[in-house]
């Protein structure tokens, strides 16, 4: 990255390279950017970064953005079975409503180059959904629990070998460097993939979340 580049700027490159794969204008306007206090001036940034060519930008359709407070599931080690034909019940009713155009953003190739990543593209039709809930969850760390966002990684930044799961979507870190929970986008999972999952992370002992 060439001139100079304010905290806020680094933190949205950061989070569309680093953590997630896509963000929409609403997700990024509420995030609360470092040193960006209003929506003209996450609005700004992100016209440097357009200009720069660090970001890209299109409108799609997806359902209404999902507004979250809390997991769906939250399992640790040696906790009872979760009940995760409630979870199914409560993914399947959130995607009634019909979609819309929405304006989303992502992370050039260039960009993924900088920060260490995979390079990106936007998603595909039938992960968008998905994608933008796992976007919203790191709208609620960050919000909620910016000391934990700090160790959020997304898996396109690791390697798959080191990470003991299957495919997780991200990764919170604890202080020793192991994870210390495994993030889960439900997008439009089904009963036997929330199974297949909870049966993975009880064989590796790990903490996870299902949102």
């Amino acid at each position: 990255m060439s001139g100079v580049w304010m905290p806020a700027e680094m933190e949205i490159v950061e989070a569309l390279t680093r953590r997630v794969a896509v963000m929409s204008d609403g997700q990024l306007f509420d995030v609360g950017w470092s040193g960006s206090e209003s929506v003209h001036q996450v609005g700004s940034s992100l016209n440097r970064l357009l200009k720069a060519g660090l970001l890209q930008r299109t409108i799609v359709n997806v359902h209404p953005r999902v507004l979250l407070d809390k997991p769906l599931v939250a399992w640790r080690p040696g906790a009872n079975l979760p009940d995760l034909q409630r979870a199914r019940a409560t993914i399947r009713d959130r995607w009634q409503q019909p979609t819309q155009p929405t304006e989303v953003y992502w992370a050039s190739k260039r960009a993924a180059n900088l920060f260490g990543s995979t390079s990106r593209d936007l998603p595909d039709l039938f992960h968008r959904d998905h994608d933008l809930l796992l976007a919203e969850v790191y709208v609620f760390y960050r919000r909620h629990r910016d000391s934990q966002a700090k160790s959020w990684l997304g898996t396109g930044v690791i390697p798959q070998a080191s990470l003991r799961t299957k495919n997780p979507d991200a990764i919170l870190f604890g202080d020793d460097g192991r994870p210390a929970c495994v993030i889960e986008s439900s997008g439009h999972c089904g009963l036997k993939q929330l199974e297949s999952f909870h049966e993975h992370c009880v064989c590796f002992d790990l903490p996870y979340e299902i949102w």
